[in-house]
């Protein structure tokens, strides 16, 4: 590993351990996976996924996926996720990172999946928010730019907001009932 990289991973668990209101950049995609595991890895009740869909160069990732199976192996623990793209349920679950997660043993908390596609076509700005206090949001993702922070309440509180705005307008397509 890189000094860069290592000092860049550094930076992101000092921020996370220290809940501090910190903006760190991100611009690609191992980047990417390791922040949204850091997220998880950090999270206690609650992740907010909002992704055009969950693309596996990031969250097909082996770290990721076990932080966010060791976050659902909590029976109170929750995710939701909302995605974009115009595709239908069964290829999104055929993602690495759904795959795994919805047939593994371990994960006793909920997983509530939101197909958003005919509510956000125009919405650019994809995000992720764990337990309203932290958060990593995309700036461009043509780019693949994004910030994250650790400690700032409010920025993560109004993404929430968002996010149940985005939920309840969308389509619940997981689980069935």
């Amino acid at each position: 590993m890189n000094i860069l990289e290592d000092e860049y991973k550094k930076t992101i668990q000092s921020c996370a351990d220290t809940v501090k209101n910190f903006e760190i950049e991100n611009s690609n995609t191992a980047h990417a996976s390791y922040l949204i595991a850091t997220l998880f890895g950090k999270a206690e009740l609650e992740m907010r996924i909002f992704t055009g869909s969950l693309f596996d160069n990031v969250y097909g990732n082996a770290a990721l996926k076990e932080a966010a199976i060791k976050f659902l192996s909590k029976s109170k623990a929750i995710l939701k996720i909302a995605y974009q793209d115009a595709v239908s349920f069964d290829v999104i679950k055929e993602g690495n990172f759904l795959k795994d997660i919805l047939t593994n043993l371990k994960v006793k908390g909920q997983v509530t999946i939101y197909n958003a596609s005919t509510f956000c076509k125009n919405l650019e700005n994809h995000f992720i928010v764990k337990d309203n206090t932290a958060f990593r949001y995309e700036l461009d993702k043509t780019k693949r730019t994004a910030r994250a922070n650790f400690g700032d309440l409010d920025t993560a509180k109004n993404l929430v907001e968002i996010f149940d705005l985005i939920t309840n307008s969308s389509e619940k397509v997981y689980p069935v009932n």
